[in-house]
């Protein structure tokens, strides 16, 4: 079991595939991956072992700093 602040998934999935796999984890709870609804699962699908199933959830209001109400 290991949960990580990742700060963006898009440019790590072979480190997290590697991690997960080294680790021998049966769970991997990643946050702020930065992932959107059109490349998300394709990230996770390359971020995870292949006996691996994931679930997702994108923020869709996400709050933008330094901008207007």
């Amino acid at each position: 079991l290991a949960t990580l602040n990742i700060r963006s998934l898009c440019n790590k999935s072979f480190l997290i595939d590697n991690f997960i796999s080294s680790n021998n984890l049966e769970f991997m709870f990643l946050t702020e991956t930065w992932l959107n609804s059109k490349t998300g699962n394709a990230v996770l699908i390359g971020s995870t072992p292949l006996n691996f199933t994931f679930v997702s959830e994108i923020r869709h209001n996400r709050k933008v700093v330094g901008s207007a109400p």
